[in-house]
């Protein structure tokens, strides 16, 4: 990219907006439960959060070094990655639902109901195949659609890209008899050691196409059973991000108007106080906080 071509698309960007009063917000606290943030690497094992809390923690690693880590084995979708540069946004959670073991049958799980109380804020769709197959629309803020179309406007993009994000994503189940048999899912459940013991029930969300931004993600969702009433729910979630994307734009000298400041949730004018709009961080943990939420209606 030369410097006219960036001069061009700050021109463009900040004919469009004017800086807002607020600056990009972490997650802090949301309507029902206390964040209380911890490192992503802790070890829960004997620890989970009061009834009050959800523990989160986040970090963006380079490829290379998020290939090292345990996690990323259960995290990742097989593929051929060589020819694509990317970074992965990694985070975890966990949070006590007041609901017996007992609901998380895979005919809850994998509903097309279920999906979208636990998500109302996109659009969901059940797609026809041999496995449970959930198609997502998220929308981006206004104020990203009109980044896209400055960077199509002076070829960052390609025409191609979207004021949205279209996903497919393939789901799997499995309970505890079934783990314990089965040495890829033992695998797993070690690997990501969340809790020091074998869920009571593993769901799996592989995130296998999405049109932009994205190359992949995943979600994996462990069951424990507490007590006769309570179920702690702990979250392991992925994403690879294409690196172009993130070093899209400026930043030094008092500026950073970049792809990764955005998806961060680090740039006071594009970012939100909610939603994707307000970055990855954000919109995680809002995630994960609305999953609890919708688990105990």
């Amino acid at each position: 990219m030369n410097n006219l071509t960036l001069i061009a698309m700050l021109t463009f960007l900040f004919s469009m907006f004017s800086p807002l009063s607020h600056s990009a917000p972490s997650p802090q606290v949301s309507a029902n439960k206390e964040l209380i943030s911890i490192p992503l690497d802790k070890s829960l094992t004997g620890l989970h959060p009061q009834q009050n809390q959800i523990y989160y923690g986040w970090e963006l690693f380079k490829w290379s070094d998020w290939l090292k880590r345990p996690s990323s084995g259960p995290l990742m979708i097989p593929g051929d990655y060589s020819k694509v540069n990317l970074e992965v946004f990694e985070a975890h959670s966990s949070g006590i639902v007041d609901k017996p073991i007992s609901t998380f049958t895979k005919e809850y799980l994998h509903n097309i109901v279920t999906i979208r109380r636990l998500d109302p804020k996109n659009a969901h769709q059940q797609i026809d195949a041999q496995a449970f197959t959930i198609e997502t629309k998220i929308l981006f803020p206004d104020s990203w659609a009109k980044i896209i179309t400055a960077a199509q406007n002076t070829k960052i993009l390609d025409e191609k890209s979207a004021p949205f994000l279209n996903m497919q994503s393939v789901f799997g189940y499995a309970r505890q008899q079934d783990i314990e048999k089965n040495e890829s899912l033992m695998r797993i459940v070690k690997l990501l050691d969340a809790n020091g013991q074998v869920p009571n029930v593993i769901n799996i969300q592989g995130i296998v196409m999405v049109n932009q931004i994205v190359q992949f993600g995943s979600v994996v969702t462990l069951f424990y059973r507490l007590n006769a009433n309570q179920t702690l729910i702990v979250n392991y979630f992925a994403l690879a991000l294409k690196s172009r994307i993130l070093d899209i734009g400026l930043a030094g000298s008092g500026v950073n108007f970049t792809g990764r400041s955005v998806l961060l949730g680090q740039n006071p004018t594009l970012n939100s106080d909610s939603g994707i709009g307000a970055g990855l961080p954000t919109y995680t943990f809002e995630f994960f906080d609305q999953m609890l939420s919708g688990f105990e209606l």
